[in-house]
């Protein structure tokens, strides 16, 4: 008995004691006003009192199951609020799940339990944490389809299934039959109405849930489907975030982060190789440091009015090495913003010396073609001119002048010749077909 039920009782046989003498002392008073002898009135006055006690019985009986009632929402409330606190003590799954049970079996006296978690992948239910049971039966039951038993049935109906009496239960597993079990409640655990999972809570002795019971089992269910679907996205954005960290460190191009004050705060592995520092050397440190001085200012305004004026903009601008040498790179600047407020910028730059080199190659290519063309060129035009100037030319100069112009022809085709075959060479590289074959 409680406490409070105590104190009531103790109460209520005082207010009953008061009241019978109070009622006693007004009869004897009204009774002796009436004239009215005693022996006359002893069976009038032990009627009114019998009425009076009765009266006084049937409001604590009214009160009893008022204050029974208070007190079982009470110990509800009180059952929630400790599941809630366990369960919202961690969003790791796992700790979610082992406080939950053990909560749920702590507040409902019962030995046994064990909680599935829908796998969509196998698109079956995988028991996840189990308390009270044998190994025989957790290996027999690891996975559950929908439909499958008392738990596949609760999953696919989004409803709790009670089982009083489960040897008498057509549902009832074989494997559930050998571990003895009598009554179970089989809860989905569920979130905006999307069943995340199963818990089951059984007992080895006969016992009847009250609807209050399967009630209350019922709110635990939401409670714990609802921190399994917080810890679920917790690990989602944990893992997508060890993706997104593994991406940017291993990019082949460097990644570096820097804040509103210009300061670098991430500096991937590419970024190391290509600026010769280790991140330690430059996290914290002005990245003007590092960037050419005649592109401090233009950066510098990109960086504070952000590059969202135009997105996907690429710029060339030059580094020092920590040797001193100057590493052209050709970047592309992102705004970084948390809550909607920009926090600073990443630059993904590439590498480009070997693209300036290639490009410097060519130009000199291009300058030794021009040569190599113009030269032969001016020969053919000169004495053809010189053919065409002087007709009556006699037959060994002009058969002389074609000779030279042949020959400086001869020179003209091997010109083109080692082009076209650094131009096929460069195709094949690529993988592309030559046009001329």
């Amino acid at each position: 008995m409680s406490e409070a039920r105590e104190k009531l009782r103790r109460t209520q046989w005082a207010i009953v004691g008061l009241a019978a003498m109070a009622i006693a002392a007004w009869e004897v008073f009204y009774f002796a006003v009436k004239g009215v002898p005693l022996p006359e009135c002893i069976l009038d006055w032990a009627m009114g009192m019998a009425i009076a006690l009765a009266l006084v019985q049937f409001c604590f009986h009214i009160v009893y199951e008022v204050h029974d009632q208070l007190l079982h929402r009470a110990n509800q409330l009180a059952t929630l609020d400790a599941v809630a606190t366990s369960v919202s003590r961690s969003l790791n799954l796992g700790e979610v799940l082992n406080e939950a049970l053990d909560k749920v079996l702590e507040v409902t006296g019962l030995e046994s339990g064990a909680i599935y978690l829908w796998d969509r992948a196998s698109r079956e239910l995988q028991l996840t944490v189990h308390r009270g049971l044998s190994e025989e039966f957790v290996r027999q039951v690891n996975r559950m389809r929908l439909g499958e038993g008392v738990t596949g049935r609760a999953a696919m109906s989004g409803e709790p299934i009670v089982v009083d009496e489960y040897v008498k239960d057509r549902r009832a597993l074989p494997a559930a039959m050998q571990e003895n079990l009598r009554a179970m409640v089989s809860m989905p655990l569920k979130s905006k109405d999307k069943v995340l999972g199963v818990m089951n809570v059984g007992s080895r002795r006969k016992r009847r849930f009250a609807p209050w019971e399967v009630q209350l089992l019922t709110s635990i269910g939401n409670q714990i489907g609802v921190a399994i679907e917080n810890a679920q996205l917790f690990d989602e954005i944990r893992e997508r975030k060890k993706q997104l960290a593994y991406q940017l460190e291993n990019a082949s191009d460097a990644i570096f982060n820097v804040d509103l004050a210009g300061r670098f705060t991430f500096f991937n592995r590419a970024a190391e190789v290509i600026s010769g520092y280790r991140r330690e050397e430059v996290l914290g440190r002005p990245f003007t440091d590092l960037l050419c001085p005649e592109y401090h200012q233009e950066m510098l305004a990109i960086l504070r009015r952000g590059a969202e004026e135009e997105p996907g903009r690429t710029y060339e601008v030059e580094f020092f090495d920590k040797w001193g040498e100057r590493v052209p790179l050709e970047i592309t600047i992102a705004n970084l913003k948390k809550e909607g407020r920009p926090i600073g910028g990443q630059v993904v730059a590439r590498d480009i010396r070997g693209r300036k080199r290639l490009e410097n190659e060519l130009l000199e290519f291009m300058a030794s073609i021009s040569h190599n063309l113009r030269t032969p060129l001016a020969s053919i035009m000169s004495f053809s001119e010189i053919l065409l100037s002087y007709e009556n030319e006699n037959p060994e100069t002009r058969r002389e002048f074609l000779n030279i112009i042949y020959q400086e022809s001869q020179k003209l085709a091997k010109v083109l010749e080692e082009t076209l075959d650094i131009s096929r060479l460069g195709r094949e590289k690529h993988g592309q077909k030559d046009p001329s074959s």
